[in-house]
């Protein structure tokens, strides 16, 4: 019973829950590269969680059209959903241009579902995003129906769905976009460990980090690299407590501006913590011959 909880506590579940004829729930997790979980290749419906691939498909849309996050839209607010979960209807009369990042933070962070449906127009349709998850090499993740046609038809909701399996995150990696701007040192745990993804992360100038499982052969590794591997720990405790002590995380902001005095009520709260972990680095200049 001991091994099992502290098997919960170490990894990351990704969680999927849905409330259809029978209240059922999935859940998986990954550890040492294996998988397990509890319904963990059914599909459940996304509902609003939906809104984060799309974010991802937005991102990637501005990028290849040359557009810029404060681009705007030009939206009438007749043409709008009126019986919904909508913030952004209490922000106008008539018409209004909305930037990109005012429609994102309105979709993500309010789970506004006529922000939602603005860039399902403006940026793809629903299928065009779930090829773009394809392309990311999430296969389980289904986006078919917008906020509209789940509106008028609440039993299409399941139309959007996935399954806990399907939440792998190392799958990121392997898209090259992804990568483009990361360089230097990965440090990650044993569930990372894996020749191809090595080799394809090396070409692309950054060096995985990880501990070795019990079978496999020792590996040279810089007195450095095995000092960060080691403090690895340190780094996750500092992020659990200011997740869990210093409330840094929030499931939904309503507005920006609460977000971003979240964030710094959380840092200065963490600021005066007794006590700290902290990482004592110290470096020095060598003159062997290395590939970092």
């Amino acid at each position: 019973m001991k091994q099992t909880l502290l098997l919960f506590a170490l990894v990351i579940p990704a969680l999927l829950f849905a409330q259809q004829n029978v209240e059922k729930y999935g859940a998986c997790v990954m550890r040492d590269g294996v998988i397990s979980g509890v319904h963990e290749n059914e599909f459940f419906a996304m509902h609003s969680i939906m809104k984060f691939p799309q974010a991802l498909y937005v991102a990637d849309y501005l990028k290849r059209n040359g557009l810029d996050l404060d681009d705007t839209i030009i939206v009438s607010k007749d043409e709008l959903m009126q019986d919904t979960w909508s913030p952004m209807l209490r922000l106008f009369e008539g018409n209004k241009a909305f930037s990109y990042a005012e429609l994102l933070e309105l979709s993500l962070a309010q789970s506004d579902n006529n922000a939602c449906d603005l860039l399902f127009k403006h940026c793809g349709s629903p299928k065009t995003v779930e090829r773009y998850m394809r392309k990311l090499g999430f296969s389980d993740i289904h986006i078919r129906k917008t906020e509209k046609q789940m509106h008028k038809n609440p039993a299409t909701a399941i139309r959007n769905n996935s399954t806990p399996g399907d939440v792998d995150d190392r799958k990121p990696l392997e898209y090259k976009a992804f990568v483009e701007f990361i360089y230097g040192k990965l440090v990650a745990d044993k569930g990372y460990i894996g020749k191809n993804l090595f080799e394809r992360l090396f070409v692309d100038g950054i060096q995985l980090i990880t501990k070795l499982k019990n079978n496999m052969k020792g590996a040279l590794m810089s007195v450095s690299d095995k000092l960060l591997l080691r403090k690895r720990a340190i780094i996750e405790t500092v992020n659990e407590e200011l997740k869990n002590i210093a409330q840094v995380e929030h499931s939904r902001h309503r507005c920006f501006d609460n977000f971003i005095v979240n964030i710094l009520g959380a840092l200065a709260a963490y600021c005066c913590f007794p006590k700290k972990p902290c990482i004592n680095v110290q470096r020095t200049v060598e003159t062997q011959l290395s590939l970092f």
